[in-house]
């Protein structure tokens, strides 16, 4: 009678101690495995186990339970010193976490409550115990480890390969106008909110119209004039600006500029996994794509926004315009009106103030002389490095010093479902 007690002691016991775990079994990604994840109760050995494996750019979820040696012991088989952080975004890999609390494995990995290993791009948690985005530097409640895991390297690119990248694109674009083919005249400085044109005559008083004539200039000028100008009006694409699209992007992508960027980007894991056919589409679909930013319609894309610009349904204020070529040819025609300067830097960097389309532009941060294909490649790398924020680049000033300077990019606010894509919301240089 005693040892049946003590059997049924024993029983009750393990039963109430054993851990309670997610499961599911190579699940196309986190969701895809809560949503048809079931809890199975583990043995009195076993812990939580959640398993990633990155292969050619599919993620697989497995959870599980499993003994706990042998679950540990995978997790120190990870990368970084066997945290639970990943690899860096190689397009094949393999990373497991472990934990011990009830239904512990709902994340796609376990992440320590102070540190920042896994956790750089995830958002604000009440429930750990220090932070991890990028607030947490102005509210004072980082992790201790934010600044030497966060800082520095972001979508397994750090911010020094990103300056000395962005340099050798300033350096292999060839298509760059040289500084006695333009002239311009600043005139007045203003400020953002002035409605007083400041500056009588035009900004542009010379430019070498030949080199307009490049063939890649050709395909980038013919589509500028592809667009609605005003938001929330649905655009029509035809054939024919179908096909100036294909032109464009067919340049970009067999460009010195286009190859450098895949090969930087396919290094780091961004750039897709069936080389230079689908990183042509990332880009068509980042920049070309419509959404919508004013009632509902497809009224707008990356490409618009930035290289041609937009008016505001009000028909008041510009948005977005951020090309020289766009400026100089629709100051050119008489649709634009510059106001005045807000400020400037080397190397041909300016904050212009002016008026399109009688609607008043507040502030474009304008680099002049790059060629097309440069500023793609620049804002591309910053949209996809470091979105939603700011990208320290490098450029040369006119004694080709190299010069760091800044861009800003924003994304729009919801992802593209087949590639987990964003669209490019806006890029641009900022000089403050």
């Amino acid at each position: 009678m005693k040892h049946y007690l003590l059997l049924c002691l024993y029983m009750f016991t393990s039963k109430a101690i054993a851990t309670v775990c997610w499961t599911c079994d190579a699940a196309n990604g986190n969701e895809d495995c809560l949503s048809n994840r079931r809890n199975e109760t583990c043995a009195d050995n076993e812990v939580c186990q959640n398993e990633v494996r990155v292969h050619r750019c599919k993620t697989l979820v497995t959870k599980r339970c499993k003994q706990r040696e042998a679950c540990h012991s995978n997790q120190a088989q990870n990368v970084n010193e066997g945290s639970i952080q990943c690899n860096n975004n190689d397009a094949n890999s393999i990373c497991r976490s472990c934990c011990d609390s009830d239904l512990c494995n709902t994340d796609l990995l376990i992440l320590s409550g102070n540190s920042c290993a896994g956790r750089c791009t995830a958002s604000f948690d009440s429930n750990q115990t220090c932070q991890c985005n990028f607030a947490c530097t102005r509210f004072g409640d980082c992790c201790d480890d934010h600044e030497k895991l966060c800082m520095s390297v972001v979508n397994g690119v750090r911010d020094s390969e990103i300056r000395s990248f962005s340099l050798d694109l300033y350096d292999l674009d060839d298509n760059r106008i040289n500084s006695n083919e333009f002239m311009i005249n600043l005139q007045n400085q203003t400020d953002d909110k002035s409605r007083v044109d400041s500056s009588q005559e035009r900004f542009f008083t010379f430019l070498n119209e030949r080199v307009m004539n490049k063939p890649i200039y050709r395909a980038f000028i013919n589509l500028l004039d592809n667009y609605e100008k005003t938001q929330g009006i649905n655009e029509t694409i035809s054939n024919e600006e179908m096909r100036e699209n294909e032109r464009f992007l067919n340049y970009f992508i067999d460009s010195r500029l286009g190859v450098r960027l895949y090969e930087f980007l396919a290094k780091a894991g961004l750039a897709g996994c069936e080389g230079k056919t689908l990183f042509k589409e990332f880009i068509r679909i980042m920049w070309f794509e419509m959404f919508t930013r004013r009632n509902n319609a497809l009224d707008t894309s990356g490409f618009e926004h930035v290289f041609v610009g937009e008016l505001r349904s009000s028909g008041v204020s510009v948005t977005g315009f951020h090309n020289w070529i766009q400026f100089y040819l629709q100051e050119k025609i008489g649709s634009l009106n510059y106001f005045g300067y807000v400020r400037t830097k080397e190397p041909n960097l300016y904050d212009l103030h002016f008026e399109w389309h009688n609607a008043l532009k507040g502030l474009a941060g304008i680099v002049i002389g790059p060629s097309p294909l440069y500023e793609l490649a620049v804002y591309t790398l910053c949209h996809v490095t470091r979105p939603d924020s700011v990208c320290a680049v490098l450029l040369r000033d006119a004694d080709g010093v190299p010069v760091k300077r800044e861009i800003q990019t924003y994304t729009w606010k919801n992802k593209i479902p087949r590639f987990n894509l964003r669209y490019v919301g806006t890029a641009f240089f900022i000089l403050q």
